[in-house]
């Protein structure tokens, strides 16, 4: 028996073989929601926090996540529903990310992963994976693919996590077509009540926030007081909410810890 089987439990045991069947060409790539072998590899590898198990991601690369790799190649996303395809490539970037960081483990910081040869390209800008035909980078899967499926709808930064502690975390479920907008809502929540990422100094009215607030400004309405009105939805404080509402903080932003987002041993 592999690693990979003796890490799960017997129910997790059950939704590998599934996967080995649809591997096997047995269920259709044109589906609207995520197969259980994919909320199985998340559940496997990514703890309550988000945080993931590359050690272990790594060691058992061919049996847990080349199959998932290799699927995108024959997906077909554009026979999907809206809301399908949106999920099918936020699920496709959280995949090829994992994969990108198991193939090269270990590293302390995705930024370590550089292309050799003459055009030196970073981990986001390099090839990293075969995608419904196309040879495509995470930045080409984030601005040609997911970001033009999202106009008007930020949440998707929630969604994308680029292996970084100061990234949103990982969920232990693949995202679905049917359930994506409480599930972008989940995600929002949980990444803007994070006091890691985005912190609220009371009485002073100073909003820590999140550097990916500062990098898509203009997806979050182009100023401050936009990201405010932003942040009033999702922080769970209805007297925080208020005082953000009338953009009453003086908004800054944190510096990004690009440090794996790994499980570390306490």
């Amino acid at each position: 028996m592999n690693g990979y089987l003796r890490r799960l439990v017997p129910m997790r045991r059950l939704l590998l073989l599934l996967a080995m069947l649809m591997a096997s060409g047995l269920a259709p790539s044109t589906q609207a929601q995520p197969s259980p072998s994919l909320d199985a590899l998340f559940s496997a590898y990514v703890d309550a926090d988000g945080f993931v198990d590359y050690e272990a991601l790594h060691a058992d690369y061919d049996d847990a996540l080349a199959p998932h790799v290799e699927a995108l190649a024959g997906a077909r996303p554009d026979t999907l529903g809206v809301d399908a395809q949106r999920a099918f490539w936020l699920n496709a970037y959280n995949v090829l990310t994992l994969a990108l960081i198991a193939r090269h483990y270990p590293v302390n910081s995705v930024w370590e992963i550089q292309q050799e040869g003459s055009e030196a390209l970073g981990p986001f800008e390099r090839p990293v994976g075969v995608v419904a035909g196309d040879t495509l980078s995470l930045d080409a899967i984030q601005y040609t693919r997911i970001r033009p499926l999202f106009r008007d709808d930020p949440r998707y930064h929630m969604a994308l996590v680029c292996a970084a502690v100061s990234c949103p975390p990982l969920r232990q479920e693949a995202y679905t077509g049917s359930e994506l907008h409480a599930e972008l809502e989940a995600q929002a929540r949980r990444f803007i009540q994070n006091p890691m990422q985005n912190v609220l100094l009371r009485p002073q009215e100073i909003a820590r926030l999140s550097s990916i607030f500062e990098w898509y400004r203009d997806e979050f309405g182009g100023s401050d007081a936009k990201i405010q009105q932003f942040i009033a939805a999702y922080i769970g404080d209805e007297a925080a909410a208020e005082r953000l509402r009338a953009e009453a903080y003086v908004v800054t932003y944190r510096s990004y810890d690009w440090t794996l987002n790994a499980q570390r041993l306490n």
